[in-house]
């Protein structure tokens, strides 16, 4: 098929799997600019300033990290590793900016780190100099969402004292947040769903529980109905979120703890029946160093790390930490579809053999596909490439595709076909998974149609088999109907050193110890440079191992054998 039609087919093969309601979202979300009048809504007055309800967050821990906030008075803002001075108060206009970094400046996450008097400062220059506008990124319903809930908590939480004693700063910060729900309200992400409507929702019903009067009410009556829908669906019933990325599962349940706060018995009631499965599933999400996986879209320092978020949700949930070294053994997330195991001497493994996300939305998925990830003895030595940006480019496509992870690649095709920077057109599916854990160790198997769509309609089949102390067995099979070239590979942590010794086996030295490593089967084992990415603008050479074979037609088997030493 020629390239031109190829890629002209990838907008059907992507819109067939959209719901009604996202592609409704999408014209309006392209016509509105052009309907709404921007100027004649700032001109709204709100209604008079209602009673506030002190927002009770003091268990929250703040929503990011905030060790790279401290020079902000001077003008400094590090988000994703890129640092700018751009003043204090800021220039809220930073079109040269990636799109996520100017985002990341709007979410107002950073407020956490500043005194009442430099809140007050900085919160009142952008009501003055960013007036709502389509074009301004900021005014976009995510980062609006975002901005009220750390404005609520903030100064109607933390300094609630200071700004009841300042009664024109607070008719001014009533007024902007009037505008601001009041356009979120208006503005929902249906488009795009997912995470984006659940923070949507949140901000809302927390708007919502923070103010009195018949405006209120109707944000909080809207902010329920959609978590109504919205949580039941997004929170598979194992507790992980319905996208299957660690790190999006850790602001998610971020918004829960936040909900569950404020005490509210009917926000309540939504929310704490999913707090306990979400917490679990986040603790076998975590490696021995306490950080995530990094399947999917998921990096290291965007949000709250686990341990105060698991703590957060202790105070919250009035029960009592359960750090996750504290459990071992085979554990398993059905719904989403990771499975691993934690030994006592902080050896950890976890298997993807989900989907890369649901349906409709599969934007933060990866081509990971019956991958894995392995830490020994508390390091990591097999590792996710992550995510370095979400730019629409060869570092995005890199690092979603299956060649960066550790699975196997066919025809140098991914899994799906990924483009753009968040489109997914085919994509393949898992299917017939087994999980057989005991005291142990653990079998599982499934196989994935992922490449179905290529000439020889090709199918890769694996088993996972772990046995303490320390060994890993993967055998997998894979069939064509006509020749094929397959690749299968293993991505180590940059600070592993890797030597092959032979066409058929290698060696890895980490800090924890000896990785031997042999590969059985056709094809030749050789390494390849890789590049990690466990932070956004944050990309470490790496090194990884390839079994490459080129096999005719039927079915073709290869194992690999890792064991710790």
């Amino acid at each position: 098929m020629a390239p031109q039609r190829e890629s002209i087919l990838l907008y059907p093969r992507t819109l067939c799997h959209l719901r009604g309601s996202q592609i409704l979202g999408q014209l309006l979300a392209r016509i509105r600019p052009k309907l709404e009048n921007c100027s004649r809504m700032r001109s709204v007055k709100a209604p008079p300033l209602p009673a506030i309800s002190r927002v009770p967050c003091e268990h929250m821990p703040p929503p990011t990290p905030q060790d790279h906030h401290r020079e902000l008075t001077s003008g400094t803002f590090t988000f994703i590793n890129d640092e700018r001075n751009i003043g204090w108060p800021p220039n809220w206009e930073q079109a040269k900016a990636p799109l996520l970094w100017q985002f990341n400046l709007h979410y107002f996450d950073w407020l956490w780190s500043v005194d009442y008097h430099q809140a007050e400062i900085v919160v009142t220059d952008w009501i003055d100099r960013y007036p709502l506008a389509h074009e301004r990124v900021g005014w976009a319903a995510y980062p609006t969402s975002l901005r009220l809930m750390n404005w609520i908590c903030i100064l109607l939480g933390r300094f609630y004292n200071e700004v009841q004693e300042a009664p024109e700063f607070r008719e001014r910060l009533w007024q902007s947040t009037y505008l601001q729900a009041e356009w979120l309200r208006k503005h929902l992400e249906t488009h795009i769903q997912a995470n984006h409507l659940l923070e949507n929702a949140i901000a809302l019903t927390l708007a919502g529980a923070t103010f009195d009067g018949q405006v209120a009410t109707e944000w909080i009556d809207q902010g329920t109905k959609l978590l109504t829908g919205e949580l039941k669906e997004q929170f598979l019933a194992d507790g992980m979120h319905y996208e299957r990325s660690p790190m999006y599962h850790q602001r998610m349940l971020y918004g829960l703890l936040l909900l569950q706060s404020l005490g509210n018995d009917a926000v309540s009631a939504l929310t704490a029946p999913i707090l306990e499965p979400a917490c679990t599933a986040l603790r076998h999400l975590l490696h021995p160093d306490g950080n995530m996986a990094l399947f999917n879209d998921s990096a290291f320092k965007i949000y709250t790390a686990p341990a105060p978020l698991l703590d957060a949700a202790a105070q919250v949930s009035e029960r009592s930490p359960n750090v996750c070294t504290d459990r071992t053994g085979a554990w398993a997330l059905p719904d989403a579809g990771y499975y691993g195991f934690r030994a006592a001497d902080n050896t950890y493994i976890v298997c993807d053999a989900g989907p890369i996300g649901p349906d409709h939305q599969p934007g933060h998925g990866h081509g990971d596909m019956l991958s894995f990830e392995l830490s020994i003895k508390g390091q990591r030595v097999v590792v996710d490439s992550g995510v370095l940006d979400y730019g629409c480019g060869e570092t995005r496509a890199y690092c979603r595709s299956t060649r960066a992870h550790n699975t196997v690649e066919f025809e140098g095709q991914d899994q799906c076909e990924f483009w753009s920077d968040f489109r997914v057109a085919r994509r393949g599916r898992v299917h017939d998974v087994e999980w057989s854990p005991s005291e142990t160790g653990f079998v599982l198997s499934a196989w994935h149609d992922g490449y179905a769509r290529l000439r020889g309609s090709h199918r890769h089949s694996r088993s996972f088999k772990w046995a303490e102390p320390g060994t890993l067995t993967i055998d997998d099979q894979l069939t064509g109907n006509a020749p094929f070239h397959a690749v299968s590979r293993i991505h180590f942590h940059p600070d592993c050193t890797v030597d092959v010794i032979s066409k058929q086996e290698a060696r890895v030295q980490c800090s924890s110890g000896v990785l031997k490593i042999s590969c059985n089967g056709p094809g030749v084992l050789s390494t390849e440079p890789s590049t990690y990415c466990p932070e956004f603008g944050k990309a470490i050479e790496n090194v990884c191992l390839c079994h490459t074979v080129d096999a005719p037609s039927g079915d073709t088997h290869l194992q690999w054998l890792l064991t710790s030493a």
